[in-house]
């Protein structure tokens, strides 16, 4: 009998530990989170910007804003201008300026109600 043959008859291992898995899911969403923080602005602006006006284009609204602000410390509408098609209820809305402001960093000592 070789060593081979030894090796070959050694259980084999059923599925990866399950600590294994968590960490790795725990590793994956702090990596997430580090690259979300960095390029909040991008991504506030394509998630508003671009999936707002199509999802307004669906309804068969034309819409338009310019948009400022982070999503850490409050975002900033202005010049918003929403003009429908003339077959449902809304023709023409004007908005000159919207604003949430908030602070990420008081969420963790404070209250949701304190924050906003």
């Amino acid at each position: 009998m070789s060593t081979f043959d030894i090796m070959m008859d050694a259980p084999v291992p059923a599925s990866v530990p399950r600590t294994r898995f968590w960490r790795r899911v725990v590793w994956a969403a702090v990596v997430l989170g580090v690259l979300v923080g960095l390029f909040h602005r991008p991504l506030l602006r394509w998630g508003l910007d671009g999936v707002g006006r199509r999802l307004a284009a669906r309804a068969g609204l034309m819409a338009d804003w310019q948009l400022s602000g982070s999503m850490l410390g409050g975002v900033e509408l202005d010049g918003v201008t929403v003009t429908g098609s003339g077959v449902g209820m809304l023709r023409s809305l004007t908005v000159h300026h919207a604003a949430l402001t908030y602070d990420v960093s008081q969420l963790w000592s404070q209250r949701v109600g304190h924050v906003l």
